[in-house]
């Protein structure tokens, strides 16, 4: 019936519009006829023609590979809906800012439609109000988001979008040309036409695609992990993934416990002098029995031991992760983590987002990171990758190192000249431990733990064979290493946690308690595994303890069980007691806390990288002696016979730079405070700001000038030093260095100055001045001219010394090579530039200080030159007398022009 009465509906249609053709047709005027129009063409489907022969790809984006075009398929559906995407590095160069698996991104974005263009846009996630009054529509007026690309729209249809992703992934939106330029030191940009499509992998939840980069420069350098400098490769990844779907209950963070934070300003609050909203990034963690007092976990956290893992050290990594346990144990938890081994067959990738992974890299990187993903929104953490380069393993064996002219050191990349001042001095300063910068958003993943742990390495092989040993057990033995990276999983795994380096964490350990192996098995060298440690060495004549920390400190069970912990209270105002209950205690000196900020405000002592126990200036003191222990034998036990020198080379420049970084510990004591996080009530609570009692500063001060610059300070075997060659090969990766000598005046006063540059900065002086603030009436106190008299006695000390009856000569000078050095820098820096031309933050008192004691310098010298110049007897050696005459002429015109200009 249907199709009868199509038919006959067919049929009319057909008569109607021929009667309407014929009927048009006797309608026009006479004249030559014109063709009948052609009936419109279909319209083509512009998508099947664009991905016509493409390999499809389903996945959280649907992908099309089409010879070296890569489209995605965008829904119209899911225009305008937020997605996260992070960027790392995949394969770098193997040093600074551009290693593999660094993540340096991670946002949510959403795609905007505009005719012919698709944008990109990173949502403003910062700013909110939670009101509906006036107030939230000023945010969302005020507060846009970013477009950040712009994509043409290939070919569209009813349902989707189809774009080219080299649009925006062949560029440099991530920004890795800024970052090699300060790694090389070379100028660098993107080259598209070098750039290509690594791997891509599509799951349900989440896209990861690999971008080659070849970024081109113009400058030829020997770059020992880079072919050619010209064009460097690095490897991007980008990955999308959708915003996890959870009823996760975000916790609120608090000051005294240190965990990565989520933060949003939310302007609906009323009454809060900062209205921000701050989330602590943790794992969603729930009891699957919510009223037992121990319980297992809903769904544990899982880390999959990637089969890169040696099989040697997969069951130390599984150790070290587990040893978390001990800690969600006590926070109500068991076996809230769990460790499984990736299958050498399996199917699944690590990239999936679905799975958390230890890795290994083989690189020049020398460190460890700790990648984890957070919501934006909440802090809900809900990825983790830690990835380990192995080379801190090899780094004495390999002797990779700065000190060793292989690779340019941060000197270098700052465009000091290898072997200067300004390049040691960079040397000491950068790398780990450098100042934390607030104008930079801090990033957990340039955790820079493990290039120290290498350098660590070199100075247990030092001790290990130096130290008295029974015949066939020299070397470092296998439990030094199981240890080291024991401590190096744990750190890194409480990074995925969520928690924050704690460099105060090894401020609660009894010095002379670091070498009880029965107290720290069970407590720790440190307080938390979240600080840097370094190898714990027993002094001679003393039994070695744990060489590194072997559990959990007491912090990280306080960490865990702020973050984790379930809460019984109802309510966010019980809730919030609660937590306040558990950071209250925070206040006792076992939980002591400062992290990053904290190290880089440079006013508490105990605030640290690499010391160790609750006495920093006692650890100064004896690991100097260590160091210095060491010297006697370094070639006798290190060189082998048919052996070059390049070793005993390389441990004596490490145990020399530990010298000097134990001696600059000392010098954080002078105007120091011991800065405490705790609240008002808090048990146990302790002033906000301690002054470090002024004996302590007095001693540090003392021991400044007895080890770092006194007259005997640095005095070597001359037979050791003409034998501390580097190795002579001259090949790509083992560059010999362009410095055969060891430099060691410039060395020795790169740590020196280290050391005078802070005690005489503004802020150190401005705190001393501040300290009488902080004592009551009659207490000792150490004054600016204490700093300035302690400081220019221990510089200048040979203008006491009696000089009759002396041979002085070239070798046995008066003043030594590295005082001269010295005394000019101490001269021109400090004393010349306090009188002549001080900084604005310079408190005035110590400017009239500074004239006192160049006066006084002034007049030691002129009894000391006046004696050389009338007694016969006393004849000085040429440096040493040139060096004086010239200071002394200085002095003579600083003090005539300190009065006579307009600045003073």
């Amino acid at each position: 019936m249907k199709r009868s009465m199509y038919a006959v509906s067919g049929t009319i249609m057909l008569l109607s519009l021929l009667c309407g053709g014929v009927w048009a047709q006797e309608e026009k005027p006479a004249g030559k006829a014109k063709p009948a129009a052609k009936a419109p063409a279909p319209p083509k489907n512009e998508v099947a023609e664009l991905l016509k022969g493409a390999t499809r790809m389903d996945g959280f984006l649907t992908l099309h590979r089409k010879d070296e075009v890569l489209y995605a398929e965008i829904p119209k559906s899911g225009l305008d809906k937020p997605f996260l995407m992070n960027h790392s590095v995949a394969r770098g160069v193997a040093q600074g800012y551009v290693v593999s698996g660094l993540m340096r991104d991670e946002a949510i974005y959403y795609w905007k439609l505009a005719d012919k263009r698709l944008f990109l846009v990173k949502k403003n996630v910062r700013h909110l109000s939670k009101s509906s009054g006036p107030i939230s529509k000023a945010v969302a007026e005020d507060f846009s988001d970013s477009i950040v690309a712009v994509l043409q729209v290939r070919a569209k249809s009813n349902s989707v979008v189809i774009v080219d992703l080299a649009d925006f992934l062949f560029t440099d939106y991530a920004q890795i040309a800024q970052d090699l330029k300060r790694t090389l030191g070379l100028d660098y940009s993107l080259d598209a036409k070098r750039t290509i499509w690594g791997s891509v992998k599509v799951f349900p939840e989440n896209v990861e695609i690999e971008v080659a980069a070849t970024y081109s420069g113009r400058t030829l350098r020997d770059v020992r992990t880079v072919a050619d400098s010209r064009a460097v490769s690095v490897t991007s990844h980008f990955s999308f993934s959708s915003i996890p779907k959870s009823d996760y209950k975000p916790r609120p963070a608090d000051d005294r416990i240190g965990y990565f934070l989520t933060v949003r300003k939310d302007y609906s609050l009323k009454g809060h002098e900062a209205p921000f909203t701050r989330y602590v990034n943790r794992w969603k963690l729930e009891k699957a029995d919510s009223s037992a007092e121990l319980s297992p976990p809903k769904k544990p956290i899982v880390f999959y031991i990637e089969k890169s893992v040696p099989y040697e050290f997969r069951p130390i990594v599984r150790e070290g992760i587990l040893e978390w346990n001990k800690a969600f144990e006590k926070a109500g938890f068991i076996n809230a983590i769990e460790v499984r081994f990736q299958e050498e067959d399996a199917a699944w990738d690590a990239e999936d987002v679905r799975y958390n992974t230890i890795r290994w890299m083989t690189g020049e990187a020398r460190y460890a990171i700790g990648p984890s993903r957070a919501n934006p929104l909440t802090g809900e953490i809900y990825d983790a990758d830690i990835l380990v380069d192995s080379n801190w393993l090899r780094t004495f064996e390999r002797q990779r190192e700065y000190y060793t002219g292989e690779a340019a050191g941060p000197g270098e990349r700052s465009g000091a000249a290898p072997g200067s001042l300004e390049a040691y001095i960079l040397e000491l300063e950068g790398g780990e431990g450098a100042p934390f910068q607030p104008d930079e958003e801090y990033n957990i993943y340039r955790c820079a733990y493990t290039a120290g742990l290498g350098e660590q390495m070199v100075l247990a092989s030092v001790a290990a064979e130096l130290q008295d040993a029974p015949a066939g057990k020299k070397g470092v033995p296998k439990e030094f290493i199981r240890q080291g990276l024991k401590e190096l999983i744990m750190h890194e795994v409480g990074h995925t946690l969520g928690l924050r380096h704690n460099f105060k964490a090894s401020s609660v350990v009894a010095f002379e308690d670091l070498h009880n192996k029965k107290l720290t098995a069970k407590e720790g060298l440190v307080g938390s595994v979240m600080d840097y440690s370094l190898v714990n060495l027993a002094p001679k004549g003393e039994k070695q303890g744990h060489y590194f920390t072997p559990t959990l400190g007491p912090w990280d069970y306080l960490a865990i069980e702020y973050g984790y912990k379930e809460l019984d209270a109802k309510g966010a105002g019980e809730q919030a007691k609660a937590l306040n209950k558990i950071a209250a205690r925070s206040a006792k000196p076992k939980l002591a806390y400062g992290t990053d900020e904290d190290l880089g405000a440079d006013i508490d002592p105990y605030v640290n990288q690499r010391d160790m126990g609750d006495d920093p200036l006692a650890f100064s003191k004896q690991r100097t002696e260590i160091m210095r222990g060491f010297w006697g034998s370094l070639i006798e036990k290190l060189t082998k016979p048919g052996e070059g020198y390049q070793k005993s080379r390389t441990a004596f420049l490490y145990t020399l730079r530990d010298i000097q970084r134990a001696q600059y510990f000392a010098a954080r004591y002078v105007g120091g405070f011991s800065v405490n996080r705790n609240h008002r009530g808090d048990a146990g609570e302790r002033p906000a700001l301690e002054i470090v009692p002024a004996a302590k500063q007095r001693e540090a001060l003392e021991f400044i000038g007895e080890t770092a610059l006194s007259g005997g300070a640095y005095s070597f075997d001359p037979e050791m030093l003409s034998r501390l060659t580097p190795d002579r090969w001259n090949h790509w990766g083992s560059g010999m260095t362009s410095q055969i000598d060891l430099g060691l005046h410039n060395r020795v006063l790169a740590g020196q100055l280290r050391i005078v540059y802070r005690l005489f900065s503004s802020k150190v002086l401005a705190r001393v001045e501040e300290s009488a603030l902080y004592v009551e009436e009659g207490e000792e106190l150490l004054t600016i001219a204490d700093v300035y008299g302690t400081v220019t006695e221990a510089i200048w000390s040979e203008l006491g010394n009696a000089i009759d009856g002396e041979a002085w000569s070239a070798s046995r000078p008066f003043i030594s090579g590295y005082r001269r050095n010295l005394q000019r820098a101490y001269l021109k820096y400090t004393l010349l530039s306090h009188v002549l031309n001080p900084p604005s933050s310079l408190p005035q008192d110590a400017r009239s200080v500074a004239w006192m004691t160049l006066r006084t310098l002034s007049e030691d010298l002129d009894a000391l030159l006046e004696k050389v110049e009338n007694d016969p007897s006393v004849e000085l050696d040429a440096l040493s007398n040139a060096h004086l005459l010239e200071t002394q002429t200085r002095i003579e015109k600083a003090l005539d022009a300190a009065f006579s200009v307009q600045n003073y």
